[in-house]
């Protein structure tokens, strides 16, 4: 794969910094519209052939708060997470991406 778009290169650094997400929840925070769902579903694809993210297994996710805590959530949808190879890929970017890291147990502001 060639070097990550700037669309995949948000995706990856969300999912690293973040967490786990679904299609919906990349989409709310790369502030595109559900009509532009198949395009974030594309990238993913994209990004898993390329080896930087992966699909998790199991029904339920945790997630680390802020403040020290954890949150457990249902999967009902297919959720990404980064792999080694996209977490070497965040650490040698030169500089972040702009993307809201809003996490996925919460509503992006509009």
């Amino acid at each position: 794969m060639p070097k990550p778009n700037e669309t995949q290169t948000k995706i990856v650094y969300y999912l690293q910094n973040v967490g786990p997400a679904y299609v919906k929840k990349l989409a709310e925070v790369l502030g595109l519209e559900e009509s532009q769902w198949d395009e974030v579903r594309a990238e993913i694809r994209a990004l898993e052939s390329a080896g930087l993210v992966e699909r998790v297994p199991g029904a339920f996710v945790t997630y680390q708060t802020p403040e020290g805590g954890t949150v457990t959530k249902h999967m009902n949808h297919t959720y990404y997470r980064s792999t080694k190879k996209g977490k070497r890929f965040v650490r040698d970017l030169a500089h972040a991406p702009d993307v809201p890291l809003t996490p996925v147990y919460k509503r992006a502001s509009r």
